[in-house]
């Protein structure tokens, strides 16, 4: 890929000051990612996550960079980034990929518990550093991405006998005699269009055709799975641990789908939730029989797909729910809720290249990028 010149970058960095200055604003208006960051982030970059014993996440830290890039929040940004180099990498993201879970340990001391990576928070960072690179004009961010990109491939992408390339969640513990374990929450359609034109040579176009194949196979009725199985013959089964169940890490499926201009999101959910009267917490994949009541953060990550299926009674329901819900929710709650509405309320758009573009780059700067 070719590198932004220093020259190109001062002069951008010139640029993009004045015109914030013109605008007045920039992105910093965004009163939930404000209110996200002061209970959740600390100064020095670490998301903490209070309902799982204050532990913190490549994943959480992930996220958070990229709602601070769609909020121009440039010192936290770095702030995130720093902490997350520090502390999940051993001080190099560019050699290394982030252990995934940092917490209190069984001695008391604290520090990395699991140092196994998680795909998808490594492939959000690289997708978000490469948008940082762009919109900021700060080539160290692009080429932290592009090496991530490079680290994921080597250690995290398998090929499936007569399927091809596909993601594991992780480099170690996903793998057996009985297939390889994954989960389609881990795979955007709109993150691997984008990396597949910055890396042309690398497997993201091909991992997104194939998870798109397998999701079908796993959802006989369209309903998304938490996790499911592929066996040695290339078949997918459910998964022994979590059977057909689809919940927490399903329900960014629908998210996923909906921001992506390729896929078409099923209306399998949307008619289940209108014909349940409310959201579920958990629906049999197989069955399309539903338990529980969801979670105030799975009507914030519908809120696209109910958009983007044109289904206004499901709007509506979802947005009453959030003007209800109570405002203390769970980190995990507050992420689905920042995407969703993030979304919907133009913070952000995503391009049918699968580019991420911040309202505050289309009003201040946009001719820039």
């Amino acid at each position: 890929m070719r590198k932004a010149t220093a020259a190109a970058g001062a002069a951008a960095a010139v640029l993009l000051s004045a015109c914030a200055a013109w605008y007045g604003y920039c992105g910093s208006d965004w009163g939930a990612w404000h209110d996200f960051a002061k209970r959740y982030i600390q100064e020095d970059g670490r998301v903490i996550d209070y309902a799982a014993s204050d532990r913190s996440t490549s994943e959480g830290q992930a996220y958070a960079l990229f709602f601070a890039l769609v909020a121009d929040d440039r010192a936290r940004f770095k702030a995130l980034l720093d902490w997350t180099e520090n502390n999940l990498a051993e001080g190099d993201l560019n050699q290394q990929l982030p252990a995934w879970l940092w917490g209190q340990r069984d001695d008391g001391s604290w520090g990395v518990i699991d140092p196994n990576p998680a795909s998808d928070s490594d492939l959000w960072l690289a997708y978000t550093l490469l948008h940082a690179g762009r919109l900021w004009q700060v080539p160290a961010y692009t080429d932290m991405g592009e090496n991530l990109l490079d680290l994921i491939n080597a250690e995290e992408v398998v090929a499936l006998p007569g399927i091809g390339k596909m993601l594991l969640p992780a480099p170690h513990g996903f793998t057996s005699e009985q297939g390889w374990r994954l989960n389609p929450s881990y795979v955007p359609p709109f993150m691997f269009t984008y990396l597949a034109q910055q890396d042309p040579q690398g497997p993201w176009a091909e991992i997104r055709d194939n998870a798109r194949a397998l999701l079908a196979d796993a959802s006989p009725r369209g309903l998304a799975p938490d996790w499911y199985r592929v066996d040695s013959s290339g078949n997918v089964r459910p998964d022994p641990e979590t059977e057909a169940r689809g919940s927490y890490d399903a329900i960014r499926v629908y998210l996923w789908n909906a921001l992506s201009s390729g896929a078409t999101p099923s209306s399998a959910m949307a008619e289940l939730v209108q014909a349940r009267g409310e959201m579920p917490e958990a629906v049999d994949t197989r069955t399309g029989e539903s338990r529980g009541q969801a979670p105030a953060g799975f009507a914030g990550a519908l809120l696209p797909y109910a958009d983007r299926l044109g289904r206004e009674p499901l709007k509506q329901r979802l947005l009453e729910r959030l003007a209800h819900a109570d405002t203390d929710h769970a980190y995990y709650d507050r992420v689905l809720i920042l995407f969703g509405s993030g979304w919907y309320d133009n913070r952000y758009q995503i391009t049918e290249q699968g580019r991420t573009n911040p309202r505050w780059n289309r009003h201040c700067c946009g001719i820039l990028n």
